[in-house]
């Protein structure tokens, strides 16, 4: 009895052996997997956080660009504002010469219908002319 148990000892030795040597080797087969896929996975979160920089610094740039419409947005609006006030400007002028060329040409007309008319003043004014003419 104590032999076979010896035996059946000796037979859970090897078997316990072998096994051993089967998780090793596949101990040694996980490992040379591993060694790709943690490559890969240390690659892929490189990568990952390369495009959460690029992501980080195309919302930077976009948010730049929207202050920069919106500042033209307002300068936009100013330059409207200011040149609404240049055409009130200018139709407040435009009526002020129309206003003095009125008064000039009245001014003008007084002026000649309180000039002497006599044959003397029309003799002087020939004159005058030929005067001018000769001088010319």
């Amino acid at each position: 009895a104590v032999t076979q148990l010896l035996q059946q000892l000796r037979a859970t030795e090897l078997e316990l052996e072998d096994t051993q040597q089967q998780l090793e080797s596949v101990q040694a087969n996980a490992q040379a997997h591993m060694q790709p896929l943690q490559l890969t996975a240390l690659t892929l979160h490189a990568q990952l956080a390369q495009h959460k920089q690029a992501l980080r610094e195309a919302e930077e740039r976009q948010h730049n660009q929207e202050a920069g419409i919106e500042a033209t947005r307002k300068d936009i609006a100013i330059l409207l504002q200011r040149q609404q006030q240049c055409h009130q400007g200018l139709a407040h002028t435009q009526l002020a010469i129309q206003k003095l060329e009125h008064l000039i040409t009245s001014a003008l007309r007084l002026t000649l219908n309180s000039l002497p008319y006599s044959s003397t003043y029309r003799h002087q004014q020939q004159q005058q002319h030929e005067v001018d003419t000769a001088s010319s």
